[in-house]
C-alpha cells in the first residue's frame, strides 16, 4: 500500500516537471515569436530611434490607441513633423472630443506641425480658423496658415507623404 502511494507521488511530481518542462518550453518559443514579429520590430524601431519608415509604413494606421501612442512619440520625442498631424486625426475620433482642453491641445499640435513645415497642419488649421472650428473664428490667423502652404513649394506640400523628402525634391526638380 505504502508502495503504491510513493509511486503515485512520485508520478505526479514527474508529471508536473513534465509539464513545468513544457510550459518554459512554451514560453521561451512564444518570447521568440513575438521579438521576431515585423509589427513589434517596427515599433520598437519607432520608440528607440524614430524610425520614420518604420512609422509611416510598418505601424497599423487605422487610428487605434497603438497608432496614436506612436504618433505621440513621433511628435514629442522626434518632432516628426506630420506626426502632429496624426494626432488631429485620431483626435477627430475621439468620442469627448469637444472638451475645451482637448481642442486646445491639438490645435497646438497643428500648430507645431505647421512651425516644422507640415503642410497636412496648415491646411487644417486654416479651415479651422476660417470655420471657427474648436476655436474662435479668426480670418487673419487662416490666412496666415494658408499663405504659409501657398508659399511651400509643390514637392513639399506632397513629401509628408513619404519619409525621405529628398525622393519628392527629386520628383519635381
Amino acid at each position: 500500500m505504502k508502495k503504491n502511494i510513493i509511486i503515485c507521488i512520485i508520478g505526479i511530481v514527474i508529471g508536473f516537471g513534465i509539464r513545468y518542462i513544457i510550459y518554459l518550453q512554451n514560453k521561451e518559443m512564444v518570447a521568440k515569436t513575438l521579438s521576431a514579429n515585423p509589427m513589434n520590430i517596427a515599433r520598437k524601431s519607432v520608440i528607440q530611434n524614430g524610425d520614420l519608415f518604420s512609422y509611416d509604413m510598418g505601424l497599423d494606421r487605422h487610428f487605434c490607441i497603438d497608432y496614436f501612442k506612436y504618433a505621440i512619440i513621433m511628435a514629442n520625442k522626434y518632432h516628426w513633423r506630420h506626426a502632429y498631424y496624426d494626432y488631429y486625426l485620431f483626435y477627430l475620433a475621439l468620442p469627448y472630443k469637444h472638451s475645451k482642453l482637448c481642442c486646445q491641445q491639438t490645435i497646438d499640435y497643428l500648430k507645431k506641425g505647421a512651425e516644422l513645415g507640415d503642410a497636412a497642419c496648415m491646411l487644417q488649421l486654416a479651415t479651422i480658423y476660417k470655420e471657427g472650428k474648436y476655436t474662435e473664428r479668426n480670418f487673419t490667423v487662416s490666412k496666415k496658415y494658408q499663405e504659409m502652404y501657398n508659399a511651400m513649394p509643390e514637392w513639399k506640400r506632397l513629401s509628408y507623404m513619404y519619409y525621405d523628402e529628398n525622393y519628392m525634391k527629386e520628383l519635381y526638380e
